[in-house]
C-alpha cells in the first residue's frame, strides 16, 4: 500500500528532489499522467522543475486544471509536458497548487510518471 499527498489547498507545494531529466530532455515535450482524487474545488496544479516559483529559478512544464464538477474519485490526468530541451541531469521537481478556494483541499495525490 502507498500513502498519497493529501491537504493539497492553495499554496501547497509537494517537492520531489533528483529526478534525472537526461532521457527527457532529448526531446522538447513529453507526457506526464497523474493518478489524483478530486475534492470538490476549481483549482490548477503546476508542475516546475528547478525551484518551486518562477522567481526562484522554477521553469514551469506543465499545467494540471481541476475541476470542481469532477468526480470525487481516483482519477487519471494526461497532460503535455514542454519546454524539456535543455533540462539535463538531476533536478527538483515540484507540483504547486492554486486555487480561488484557499481553505480547503483541490485534490489527493497519488502518484505519477513521465511518458515520452
Amino acid at each position: 500500500p502507498y500513502c498519497p499527498v493529501v491537504n493539497n489547498t492553495s499554496g501547497s507545494v509537494v517537492g520531489y528532489k533528483y529526478f534525472n531529466f537526461d532521457v527527457l530532455s532529448e526531446k522538447d515535450a513529453a507526457t506526464l499522467v497523474a493518478h489524483i482524487k478530486p475534492e470538490g474545488v476549481d483549482g490548477t496544479i503546476s508542475v516546475l522543475v528547478g525551484g518551486p516559483k518562477t522567481s526562484r529559478g522554477g521553469k514551469v512544464i506543465a499545467r494540471m486544471e481541476v475541476k470542481a464538477n469532477a468526480a470525487q474519485e481516483l482519477t487519471e490526468v494526461t497532460v503535455p509536458v514542454y519546454g524539456l530541451k535543455g533540462i539535463k541531469g538531476k533536478q527538483p521537481l515540484f507540483f504547486v497548487f492554486s486555487s480561488a478556494t484557499e481553505d480547503r483541499s483541490i485534490c489527493e495525490l497519488h502518484d505519477f510518471q513521465f511518458v515520452k
